[in-house]
């Protein structure tokens, strides 16, 4: 008698949820959990057979992946995209990097800002620009974070 009252009970359960448009591997976990419930156990009520879990495994949902655009990666640095295949002069690398960074670029009147510069790595921040520029030409490039500035001088002209 108990058995008829726990197979009318997940019966209902399942109309129920069969109505509510729920995909039958939803039905079966909910008829599995009410049924373990009503007996008191946790093992395994319910054992698919195997060509029962194999469909299921063949016909289960798969993302489309014709439809998803595959780009291709960017550099983990972005400045590095913009000096990777050209040359650029000493006064367009200050004016880019200072743009992107949002300091404010000063370059003294001294400074010879058509001196092509080959920046052949990847700099990942305003302070390996700034270190590569000097050891490269003869400028001085430091960064003033507190005042968010960058300053261009000759190596010979100090402050």
């Amino acid at each position: 008698m108990g058995r008829m009252i726990n197979a009318g009970i997940a019966a209902l359960i399942s109309m129920k949820c069969a109505a509510a448009g729920l995909p039958q591997s939803y039905l079966d976990e909910i008829r599995e959990h009410e049924t373990q419930r009503i007996l008191g156990t946790s093992e395994q009520i319910t054992t698919l057979q195997s060509d029962v879990a194999m469909l299921r495994r063949a016909f289960a949902v798969k993302s489309n992946v014709v439809e998803v655009q595959s780009l291709p990666g960017l550099d983990p640095i972005p400045l590095a995209q913009l000096f990777k295949h050209q040359d650029l002069t000493l006064g367009q690398i200050v004016k880019l990097t200072s743009a992107a960074s949002g300091y404010e670029a000063t370059i003294h009147p001294d400074v010879n800002q058509n001196v092509v510069v080959k920046i052949n790595g990847h700099p990942n921040a305003l302070d390996t620009i700034a270190e590569y520029l000097t050891r490269v030409t003869d400028t001085n490039v430091i960064i003033w974070p507190e005042s968010r500035a960058v300053t261009v001088m000759p190596k010979q002209v100090t402050r």
